[in-house]
């Protein structure tokens, strides 16, 4: 059977996605512009605040993977 996953991306802002991609290994990767100040992930990033108007993010979205046999 198959098994979906959702996550949600965004915040206060203008969020807007304009690419997605996956690895090898299945992660899913989120390319876009946000306006927002508030946008998940701004405290462990290299950029820390909005420099105003847009800002461009790029995110990775781990999918779960069985644990390896023992």
């Amino acid at each position: 059977s198959d098994v979906y996953k959702r996550q949600y991306l965004g915040n206060t802002g203008a969020d807007e996605a304009r690419g997605v991609g996956l690895d090898a290994r299945g992660d899913a990767y989120v390319a876009g512009f946000t306006s927002s100040t508030t946008f998940p992930g701004l405290t462990q990033t290299y950029q820390v605040t909005n420099a105003g108007g847009t800002d461009a993010f790029l995110s990775k979205f781990l999918m779960d993977r069985p644990a390896a046999p023992a």
